[in-house]
């Protein structure tokens, strides 16, 4: 039993997991009682991924949307936005930040991975359909953001792609 921390561990998540949370959680307290007790001054968005040996564990509060690539996309952590914008090239605000209350909302998980697998990261909540079917040997930047562009060619975003390669 971990006696050190202010938090006490969740016996269904591993040590790894645990650790990302109490760290999560410690960041947004000492945020919110430092910058934001009486009123708001700032705000934080929060992904931290960690790989050890063949598991990949995350903690997140806001974007980017997480998904894995194992023959096909599959949501890990998706973020859903405070309004959808309805003006074309608007961006979309996270409903979650770091420091903004005395506590905290994020998601947290973990899942095996292997050398063949890919994690997208994308700052937007709607990925083009065809993305969602994409071939394992289409499966590269260059083809995913010729994809999205085609969703709507002016609205901003980002894409980042972490690969298990050793």
């Amino acid at each position: 039993v971990e006696v050190t921390s202010p938090f006490e561990m969740n016996t269904y998540l591993s040590r790894d997991c645990n650790f990302l949370r109490m760290c999560t959680l410690l960041i947004n307290d000492l945020i919110y009682r430092g910058e934001n007790r009486d009123s708001y001054k700032s705000c934080y968005e929060l992904t931290i991924l960690y790989k050890k040996n063949k598991k990949l564990s995350w903690v997140q509060v806001g974007t980017p949307n997480m998904f894995l690539y194992k023959d096909g996309l599959i949501p890990l952590s998706v973020s859903v936005p405070l309004i959808l914008p309805q003006t074309p090239g608007a961006l979309s605000l996270p409903q979650q930040f770091l420091g903004t209350e005395q506590h905290c909302h994020f998601q947290l998980g973990e899942v095996m991975v292997d050398s063949s697998q890919k994690v997208l990261l994308f700052s937007e909540s709607c990925l083009y359909k065809d993305i969602w079917a994409i071939q394992k040997n289409d499966f590269t930047m260059d083809q995913l953001v010729k994809s999205q562009i085609q969703l709507d060619p002016e609205s901003p975003f980002w894409m980042a792609m972490i690969d298990f390669k050793d």
